[in-house]
């Protein structure tokens, strides 16, 4: 009986001796092919993600600009002589940006008497109407200012509809702001140098991070 126990557990250490070297074998074959290919990949990886890192620092290097930001020409050309009094030297820069036309409908006419008829026609029509009293259009007859062409043109139809001739104006806006850029050294030293001015003007000549051009 014992005979046959000790010849069971024989059989069982060479499996399990057996199946370690199999696992061993195929370790060491798997190894042997993986190896050099994920090697290659890291080291490529690792270049890929240097030469990117840098792409990116130069990127930022070249946007990453402060200053301080305007709301017209007079105040950047003020405060621009004033940091100049100080020592900083800046460069004033104009940001514009084109926004969608206002479109004007309106009726030529510098007659007064014309205009008094027309204006009386519109009214009976329900359409608010009024007299221009400044910029290009003074004097002539503003049916509707609309922010859609396709407004506009309705409009300008259904008052042609009355025998009269509507034009439509464009109104063209540019959003635009002044900035004070000035280098980046004068970061640490910026408090300092607006800290004679009064509060709200410390407020505005807070420097922010803005994009080079």
């Amino acid at each position: 009986m014992l005979r046959h126990v000790w010849l069971l557990l024989i059989v069982i250490n060479l499996a399990v001796g057996w199946w370690g070297w199999q696992r061993e074998q195929e370790e060491k074959a798997g190894l042997g092919l993986m190896l050099p290919v994920l090697a290659d990949q890291r080291l490529l990886m690792g270049h890929e993600m240097a030469a990117s890192l840098l792409q990116l620092r130069a990127e930022e290097a070249q946007k990453a600009c402060l200053g301080v930001m305007l709301d017209s020409e007079a105040l950047a050309k003020t405060w621009s002589g004033w940091l100049e009094s100080k020592g900083v030297a800046v460069t004033i820069v104009r940001y514009a940006e084109a926004a969608s036309p206002d479109y004007w409908v309106y009726l030529e006419t510098r007659d007064v008497t014309q205009r008094q008829s027309w204006l009386e026609k519109l009214f009976a029509e329900g359409i608010d109407a009024y007299v221009i009293d400044a910029g290009q259009l003074k004097g002539f007859i503003s049916i509707g200012r609309f922010t859609r062409r396709s407004a506009a043109d309705y409009v300008q139809a259904t008052v042609s509809a009355l025998g009269l001739k509507p034009l439509i104006y464009s109104i063209d806006h540019a959003s635009e702001q002044w900035v004070l850029r000035v280098d980046s050294t004068y970061a640490d030293t910026w408090a300092e140098i607006i800290a004679g001015l009064p509060a709200k003007d410390q407020q505005q000549m807070q420097l922010s991070k803005i994009l080079c051009n």
